[in-house]
């Protein structure tokens, strides 16, 4: 494996998917943000402001609690399981 110069992992076995503040999760509230933008803007052609704004805040709901809620579930697993979904060792380590 990789040393850990960084000791960025407190547990080698266990690695923290979700960080709220990594860029992957910068990554994810920007995307979210702008489909937000986006579905709110289409639905202020055809409906009110206050329906756009329920339109924003529901579009970033919907698309970050089940990533974030998913992110949690593999942070239950060994890095392995997470990563290739087995209990034993993946392909990549035995070689």
């Amino acid at each position: 494996g990789f040393e850990n110069r960084s000791r960025m992992y407190a547990s080698y076995d266990r690695p923290h998917f979700f960080n709220l503040r990594s860029s992957h999760s910068f990554h994810m509230y920007l995307v979210s943000t702008l489909n937000g933008i986006l579905a709110s803007g289409i639905a202020m052609f055809h409906f009110n402001l206050m329906t756009a704004a329920i339109v924003f805040v529901l579009a970033l709901i919907s698309q970050l609690a089940p990533a974030i809620a998913y992110l949690r579930t593999r942070e239950k697993h060994s890095a392995d399981t997470s990563v290739f979904g087995s209990d034993g060792r993946s392909d990549i380590a035995v070689r």
